[in-house]
């Protein structure tokens, strides 16, 4: 690359996959002369090389921050994170990392309130600002046939990437279960807490780490599902910690409903993690779990849980006569 500027305007940018992600190619900038704009809470390393000016997650300061960047001279621009440039940018590039923009009418009911509000104007931005951007990367399939909607195919092109995950070579087995996410209504915590409760009442022997607190779990979780024991709490985790935590796990329960592309599967595969997950495509395009579930069932998460553990000692079905039946009915 020459010395002109590089250009990343990732104000969307803050925790989860999408942090991962940016971290990641950040990482591979290093030296360049580099202008990012970064969401205010996100605080990271820095080359000295690099200018940083932090977005407040206000709408206002957001817009205006965008038309800053917009107006920027610049040899390559990024935008990471779903928002286009809101000015016509030359040679610029737009990631979209959350594939539940592209049908908002149906994945909207997974947000409320505030979060509801910037996922409706992040849709609005999106479409209307669509043509601004002269490629745009998507990571799977899913999204490929999302974007097909709203971009001209000659601008699409799915380029999933992650950073590379080491080997954790026999590792001691801490946790029986693991899950990495959080209440948002598409990951269904909520429902794999039900399974987990389904489980223990049936006499399940295990361990279950999740990455929330404990707070977080009072906060969000029903009452009925309060009084059960055998969780961890995690916590928030930077993500090298994640990772270290993962492979101390014998599985991964992934339940999520739509992802963009689920690094935590791909993870758990690199870590040798065995993998209970959701039946939906985007789970097949990145890995080949051991079983899959319905998310949007307890009990079927729950039998998939004991399947795996190898608790669940399936007894063959004693099935009767006919004449059994009326005998033990009627006594004749």
């Amino acid at each position: 690359m020459n010395a002109k500027t590089i250009l990343i305007y990732a104000d969307n940018i803050k925790s989860g996959g999408g942090r991962v992600l940016l971290e990641a190619v950040l990482n591979e900038l290093r030296g360049q002369q580099l202008t990012l704009f970064l969401h205010s809470d996100t605080k990271i390393w820095h080359d000295e090389k690099w200018t940083i000016l932090y977005v407040k997650p206000k709408f206002y300061h957001r817009l205006v921050c965008n038309i800053k960047a917009s107006r920027l001279t610049n040899e390559r621009s990024l935008f990471f994170g779903n928002v286009p440039p809101l000015i016509k940018k030359p040679k610029s590039a737009l990631f979209i990392q959350n594939n539940l923009l592209f049908d908002w009418r149906r994945n909207h009911k997974f947000f409320s309130g505030f979060k509801k509000f910037k996922f409706l104007s992040d849709c609005f931005i999106l479409f209307a600002f669509r043509h601004n951007v002269d490629r745009v990367y998507v990571q799977n399939q899913d999204a490929m046939l999302g974007a097909c909607n709203w971009f001209a195919k000659s601008k699409l092109k799915q380029l999933p990437f992650m950073p590379t995950v080491n080997q954790c070579n026999q590792t001691a087995k801490q946790f029986d279960y693991i899950f990495v996410g959080g209440f948002e209504k598409h990951k269904n915590l909520r429902n794999v807490l039900r399974a987990w409760s389904l489980c223990k009442s049936l006499g399940l022997n295990g361990l279950l780490a999740l990455t929330i607190t404990v707070d977080e779990f009072q906060k969000n979780c029903p009452n009925d599902l309060q009084n059960f024991s055998d969780i961890v709490f995690l916590g928030h985790l930077p993500h090298a910690v994640l990772l270290s935590e993962m492979a101390k796990a014998k599985c991964l329960i992934f339940a999520s409903s739509v992802e963009s592309l689920a690094l935590p599967l791909l993870e758990a595969s690199s870590l040798g993690v065995k993998i209970i997950a959701s039946d939906r495509g985007f789970v097949f395009e990145v890995c080949k779990p051991n079983e899959t579930f319905r998310e949007d069932d307890p009990k079927s998460i729950a039998r998939k849980i004991f399947q795996i553990s190898g608790q669940n000692k399936h007894k063959k079905l004693d099935l009767k006569t006919p004449s059994d039946f009326v005998k033990s009915v009627f006594d004749v």
